[in-house]
């Protein structure tokens, strides 16, 4: 009885003292300018720049659809423009219904405004997944155009390119719908876990891989590009010994083709 007594006498102290420290702490700024500062960054300036990307994107689509998709870096930039295009609409979308006047106002239905926000938020999260995906693959074509150039039009073909594409937006559009049909228990909460992971798969883990991906690839980008001028810097010290290895290789290709077309006139008398 004693210690339980002293147990809650201790804790009531400590709360206390907490309590009374906590009021003495004064804001660095009051709650009307931080949420001033709120409105100006979230609202102004996202708004702002959503509107800027929806039209610089539309130029781009525009542009590259004029350029043809025959080649690997128009399909990777065409499919990057039409995702930045949905995270810049879906972005204007939510801070438009997010915050007032808009956001107290109601539907016809009843539901607050504010619903159409979340429901752009599921367009956005898999369209910036799409985005970090387009940029690790453009980031390792860079690569490979760099550190082996002969090979890089075997690896990357169009058809790949566009499986590539599709494959995310596959991957994207299969978490959207799990997202609603298959929620998990407890149905009644919005914020279920399994909806949690389907949410951090489409997008926070999605995009850490990415990341990684475009990191490493310009490290080995930039290594071969090293590389690359030390050979070139070692070939214009050293022009003797190039021009005999060219004078070499002209001289193989005087005498290569001789060669074959003897055997082959030589084979057709045989016979």
């Amino acid at each position: 009885m004693t210690l339980e007594f002293s147990h809650t006498v201790a804790v009531t102290s400590v709360t206390n003292v907490t309590e009374k420290n906590l009021q003495q702490i004064s804001p660095i700024i009051s709650a009307y300018v931080l949420s001033i500062i709120g409105y100006v960054n979230g609202f102004v300036l996202t708004t702002f720049v959503g509107v800027l990307g929806v039209f610089t994107n539309t130029a781009n689509i525009c542009v590259y659809l004029k350029m043809g998709l025959s080649e690997t870096t128009n399909i990777s930039f065409f499919s990057l423009s039409i995702s930045d295009l949905l995270v810049s609409l879906s972005a204007v979308l939510v801070q438009l219904t997010y915050n007032p006047p808009v956001s107290v106002m109601t539907l016809p239905s009843g539901a607050p405004v504010s619903e159409i926000g979340m429901a752009a938020c599921f367009i956005m999260f898999p369209s910036m997944g799409c985005s970090a995906w387009i940029t690790a693959v453009l980031s390792v074509e860079r690569c490979l155009c760099i550190s082996t150039p002969l090979k890089v039009k075997e690896i990357f073909t169009p058809k790949r390119t566009v499986f590539l594409v599709l494959a995310m937006v596959i991957y994207q559009s299969v978490l959207i719908v799990l997202l609603y049909s298959y929620p998990g228990p407890p149905y009644d909460v919005p914020n279920s876990a399994r909806r949690s992971r389907y949410i951090t798969s489409s997008f926070t883990v999605l995009t850490c891989i990415c990341v990684f991906v475009v990191l490493i690839s310009t490290v080995l980008l930039v290594v071969s590009l090293k590389q690359n001028l030390e050979w070139l810097t070692r070939q214009r010290n050293n022009p003797t010994k190039t021009l005999a290895a060219g004078k070499k290789q002209k001289r193989q290709g005087v005498w290569q083709p001789y060669v074959l077309f003897s055997f082959c006139v030589s084979r057709q008398m045989l016979r």
